[in-house]
């Protein structure tokens, strides 16, 4: 049995128009450039997920553009809400995207909806957590990824840190019961953190736009290039990554700025 090959790319704050910049940046042309170095690089692609924050003007123009991005890759794309996006607009675009649970051999992908209509910070509802739960029981020899686009623990940054998940107990006190969840995965962030909780790893991944500088008091942005995450899940369990960045990228954000 081979490795399922998961690509996470996050927060493309796309608009539906070409003359959207985000903090002086061209979103739609920055994922393209995630999006060409993805094709160049990697092989044996089992599918993408995004991680939250597609659009950032709210329109359905702005999802149009990304599902026809995304088309010719000619591989299964899932696509999860952020606090940007407009839940009814992704599904009414791409249905097939918004799938909330894939299997794939002996794992199972989880893909929760953590955005609430018109607040910034997340919180998985109570549907949500059941259904996480019917799920993890209901394929228990399944090693499991969840993704979702808040994160559900602090990154030492004080601004994020109060609009990440408002309910992070609960889901972890879920998440004991199921030994076989092996991986959390999250945007929000704009930058990448790694971290443990028990025997799962929980990973975050850069934006395909803006970087947000870690360990920041106040909002701060970062001058690294936008990139992504590779995450190949083993048949036994385990799981390797990496983070790729745009080697090579001529944009650069107004560090001056003070948010968004």
């Amino acid at each position: 049995m081979s490795k399922i090959r998961v690509v996470q790319i996050s927060d493309c704050h796309v608009f539906g128009n070409t003359e959207g910049r985000l903090m002086g940046v061209d979103t739609r042309a920055s994922l393209r450039s995630v999006l060409d170095d993805i094709t160049q690089r990697l092989n044996n692609i089992d599918l993408i997920v995004v991680t939250g924050d597609l659009s950032q003007d709210d329109s359905k123009a702005s999802y149009q553009w990304l599902q026809q991005q995304l088309a010719p890759l000619e591989m299964p794309c899932y696509w999860l809400a952020g606090n940007h996006d407009i839940t009814a607009l992704m599904q009414e675009v791409c249905p097939a995207a918004m799938q909330k649970s894939v299997i794939k051999r002996n794992w199972q992908l989880l893909l929760l909806d953590s955005h609430q209509e018109g607040k910034i910070p997340g919180f998985l509802s109570d549907s949500e957590l059941g259904y996480m739960e019917q799920q993890l029981r209901g394929y228990p020899d399944h090693h499991t990824l969840i993704a979702f686009h808040h994160p559900a623990y602090t990154i030492n940054s004080p601004w994020l840190d109060t609009i990440n998940l408002q309910n992070s107990e609960a889901f972890w006190e879920r998440l004991n019961q199921h030994p076989n969840v092996k991986v959390v995965i999250n945007g929000h962030i704009h930058q990448v953190q790694e971290w443990q909780q028990g025997s799962i790893q929980v990973l975050s991944a850069p934006s395909t736009a803006v970087q947000f500088k870690p360990e920041s008091s106040d909002f701060s942005l970062d001058s690294q290039p936008p990139g992504y995450r590779v995450i190949d899940l083993l048949p036994d369990g385990t799981l390797t990554t990496q983070v790729i960045r745009l080697p090579e990228y001529a944009q650069f954000p107004d560090l001056t700025s003070s948010g968004y």
